[in-house]
């Protein structure tokens, strides 16, 4: 069988041809040897587009390919056993990683943390902050008044080392 790369309305309109070939009597050997597909594709398109017009194909492929561009502002790669690479929606200034966290400084100077939270890591203090940074189970974040803040809490007795301003 040749292989075709074929565009979502093509897809549509080839399981719309089968599904009436069916309703006719035509078993699904002959369906597929007739579109020329195989059934491996027949079910995949069937899942798919079952009940959609080329239109809407069309609609949605354009809306696939527009939502990759706009979540190309950033993107998180690597091993992703923890959620560490599932970044969060929304517009950053910047993005750091630390070994199975990261965070990120929103647009509105508010910081997010995502992946693994077994230290309280991922708990981000609020407030306005000018830069953060994550390290190996810890982040830290240059606030809007020069002071730093590091989470997660220390244990008693032990304390993050801070210049202040």
């Amino acid at each position: 069988m040749k292989r075709n790369r074929h565009t979502p309305e093509q897809a549509v309109r080839k399981v719309r041809e089968g599904e009436r070939m069916l309703g006719s009597g035509s078993d699904l050997t002959e369906v597929l040897r007739h579109l020329e597909i195989t059934e491996s594709t027949w079910h995949r398109w069937r899942r798919s587009y079952a009940g959609m017009s080329p239109g809407h194909a069309r609609r949605l492929k354009e809306l696939e390919v527009e939502n990759g561009r706009l979540q190309n502002h950033y993107n998180c790669w690597g091993p992703n056993n923890s959620g560490q690479t599932d970044a969060p929606t929304g517009n950053f200034k910047t993005v750091t990683a630390g070994e199975e966290h990261s965070c990120g400084l929103r647009t509105d100077n508010t910081i997010t943390c995502w992946g693994p939270n077994n230290s309280g890591q991922t708990d981000a203090p609020t407030g306005n902050f000018k830069t953060v940074t994550a390290g190996e189970e810890h982040s830290c974040g240059l606030r809007s008044d020069d002071t730093i803040t590091c989470w997660p809490p220390l244990p008693e007795g032990v304390s993050w080392t801070s210049a202040g301003r």
